[in-house]
């Protein structure tokens, strides 16, 4: 009695799929498909795309073995350099393991050195009966998309160092900046502090000499009144009492100023109004603003006592 001669792949794949319909898949699908058999490792079918997109012929290719299959071409892992081991490759594992693969990356360098890459699925090809009769693994070239990935990564790269370029550079300049605002910010201290003490300087020099000349003179009572208090607002220039006014009480008209000073002094209403030429009741009303303004009204504090505490 004779044995019956043993069944490749594609007779066991076309016993469970019509002839016609196997055929026509592996002739139009637009995906590289190769069926290997569980037997003996060889492979028995390849679509025509996936032929056509390795460079290589039907005859190079079924009938081989997984193992010699590398060697038609390099075949390396995901980084494009290490080369494949024939037991890692996707068909091998499907076929002698009954592994699922999915969405895994391989890179493929063809006999011409142009160099693929390809997204992989594979798995088992198992009969009614539960059996691993053989592993198939499909691909899709996605060499483009990798380009234009790799191609917007070195661009993100180049923004990225564009845009840390341009803020070292905003960043330089907002120092520099910073800088010069010191620089004049010390000028102006600097340009204050000489015109204060030209100031100061002129006032002592230039007429505080002749202020005294006239207080050895002969002025009348009114007069010598006058020079008195010309002679203290000379001080008071430099004084915190004049800077307390300027600054924190900017309310003040210039006549309640000059009341302001005067009550400071001592001086009486009727006082007032000789020295600055109003009526005693214009100076009375002076002084009730500036306790209006300053906050005193109601309270009972002493206007004089309380702008002496600002010298």
């Amino acid at each position: 009695m004779t044995d019956k001669p043993k069944q490749n792949v594609a007779d066991k794949l076309k016993s469970l799929v019509p002839n016609d319909l196997l055929d026509a898949l592996m002739e139009h699908i637009p995906e590289g498909v190769l069926v290997a058999d569980a037997g003996d490792l060889c492979i028995h079918m390849a679509s025509k795309f996936g032929l056509d997109l390795l460079g290589l012929s039907r005859e190079q290719v079924e009938g081989t073995s997984c193992k010699e299959f590398v060697r038609l071409h390099e075949i390396c892992r995901p980084d494009g350099v290490t080369p494949a081991k024939p037991e890692e490759l996707p068909l091998t594992r499907a076929t002698l393991r009954g592994d699922v693969v999915i969405n895994e990356e391989w890179v493929v360098r063809r006999c011409d050195g142009k160099k693929l890459n390809l997204l992989c699925n594979s798995g088992p090809v198992r009969d009614r009966r539960g059996n691993v009769i053989a592993g198939i693994v499909l691909w899709r070239d996605i060499t483009e998309h990798k380009l234009k990935e790799e191609e917007l990564r070195i661009s993100n790269i180049a923004r990225h160092k564009d845009m840390e370029e341009e803020l070292q550079a905003k960043s330089n300049r907002l120092l520099e900046v910073n800088s010069a605002l010191k620089a004049l910010l010390r000028q102006r201290d600097e340009d204050k502090k000489e015109f204060e003490e030209a100031v100061l300087t002129n006032i002592e020099n230039l007429i505080m000499p002749y202020v005294k000349r006239m207080k050895n003179s002969m002025l009348s009572s009114s007069h010598a009144s006058l020079l008195e208090i010309l002679e203290s607002h000379l001080k008071e220039l430099t004084s915190k009492f004049g800077k307390t006014l300027a600054l924190e009480y900017r309310v003040l008209t210039p006549a309640e100023m000059r009341v302001a000073a005067l009550v400071r002094d001592g001086k009486t209403s009727k006082e007032i109004a000789e020295l600055l030429c109003i009526s005693e009741k214009t100076a009375s009303f002076h002084r009730n603003n500036i306790r209006t303004k300053l906050g005193l009204r109601g309270m009972g504090a002493n206007l004089r006592s309380h702008l002496l505490t600002l010298t």
